[in-house]
């Protein structure tokens, strides 16, 4: 009732679970985690129905969006229809220019960096392939960066996705304009995410570090993308990097 079984199961084991509800009761597979209804998909074929030739047909789950939008904005993650297409464009674009050794160079280094931290001590490998993925596309989009600064913002993208995650399986989170202490540290964590985005954005634009964040800057000036939607798609590039890639 009410998904209390799925609700009660950690989030850390969601792949796993995935995987036996898959298992049990087939390839498509519908449930309810909290006050969300989820639908798990297995099959490539029933996967390309949804993402490729009926992609009209389906839209953002309202509360999804309405739980991540205050970081993410309405970029690619949780835009529909013509706003998406309009995004797709030049964001892929830009990223299709990079030259791919960025992302092995950005990963060799990351990589070093995180081991030798971590050197004869026992850590949390889950965190810290985030934390790598986080640190290679935060640098592959918008160019070198002060390990502090990447990390600071590790933190507070954290802080926002564990918010967003509570909430969705949640039956009782208190709306955001509630002056609670899980509330406030979200307010801050946003804070801080968006001017460190900026001022990054600024200081790769300026001295010519990132060519991605060049070229989005680029589409901006020819009137395809707002400002906004610059800071917005590229939210949702490292945020989408911290959660996907670094599960995998």
């Amino acid at each position: 009732w009410l998904g209390l079984p799925h609700a009660s199961r950690p989030m850390s084991d969601m792949l796993v679970y995935a995987g036996q509800l898959n298992d049990q009761y087939g390839d498509i597979v519908r449930f309810r985690v909290g006050p969300a209804r989820m639908f798990l998909l297995r099959h490539p074929e029933a996967i390309q129905e949804v993402l490729l030739r009926k992609v009209d047909s389906f839209i953002r789950e309202r509360m999804v969006q309405m739980l991540f939008r205050p970081w993410l904005g309405q970029g690619i993650l949780l835009s529909d229809g013509q706003r998406w297409k309009q995004q797709r464009v030049p964001i892929q674009t830009a990223w299709h220019q990079l030259d791919p050794q960025l992302s092995v160079s950005a990963a060799i280094r990351h990589t070093q960096r995180l081991l030798l931290s971590r050197a004869d001590s026992t850590f949390d490998f889950a965190e810290t392939c985030e934390r790598l993925a986080f640190s290679i596309v935060f640098e592959t989009a918008l160019g070198p960066a002060d390990h502090a600064l990447i990390d600071e913002m590790f933190e507070a993208a954290t802080v926002l996705q564990d918010a967003g995650i509570a909430r969705l399986s949640s039956f009782f989170e208190s709306p955001y304009w509630v002056p609670n202490a899980s509330n406030r540290r979200m307010r801050r964590a946003l804070k801080t995410m968006r001017a460190l985005l900026q001022k990054q954005v600024e200081h790769a634009a300026d001295e010519g570090k990132s060519k991605f964040a060049s070229l989005l800057l680029g589409a901006e000036e020819r009137g395809e993308l707002s400002r906004t939607a610059v800071l917005d798609g590229l939210a949702n590039l490292v945020f989408g990097g911290k959660e996907t890639a670094g599960a995998s």
